[in-house]
């Protein structure tokens, strides 16, 4: 017998409930992890900070240090698509740290939007730059073959 939708939503609302941390910092701000594994098999966190009953979400950069660690940078050719990314999930992207302001009101909008984001462009950035890696080592073995190839042997065996 399969189970019912509501039993579902709630088996995964527990799953969420169950792996969602909070922990507060030295500021008074607020880090969240949430159950989300990036394609670098990172837990995605955000950062939440109140001032003024406003509240900016954002990544601190993690991101893109994350990227770099690797020894990926976020190159202005990829900015197009980062921008992309950021309308798409209702989030900017300044000083390479994704982020969003907000009221409290869409604050739980705000922290999934955020993740959701710097998931995505993790997932991108590093396909391409695996994509770059694939066919730099496709021209590198091309190149060593034409170099290794004499076109002037295979003309003295066309005449024979």
């Amino acid at each position: 017998m399969q189970p019912a939708c509501s039993e579902i939503k709630e088996l995964v609302a527990q799953y969420l409930i169950g792996n969602l941390s909070a922990s507060p910092s030295l500021k008074s701000d607020c880090t969240i992890t949430l159950p989300i594994k990036s394609v670098d098999d990172r837990w995605v966190f955000v950062i939440v900070e109140e001032r003024y009953n406003v509240f900016r979400v954002h990544d601190g950069g993690k991101t893109d240090s994350a990227l770099f660690s690797q020894g990926l940078t976020m190159a202005e050719s990829d900015s197009n698509f980062i921008a992309s990314v950021a309308r798409k999930y209702g989030v900017t992207v300044e000083d390479r740290i994704v982020q969003k302001v907000c009221s409290r009101s869409e604050l739980s909008a705000a922290i999934i939007a955020v993740a959701e984001a710097a998931v995505v462009m993790t997932a991108q950035l590093i396909s391409s730059r695996m994509a770059e890696a694939q066919a730099q080592q496709v021209h590198s073995r091309i190149s060593k073959i034409l170099h290794l190839w004499d076109p002037k042997e295979l003309d003295r065996k066309s005449v024979v």
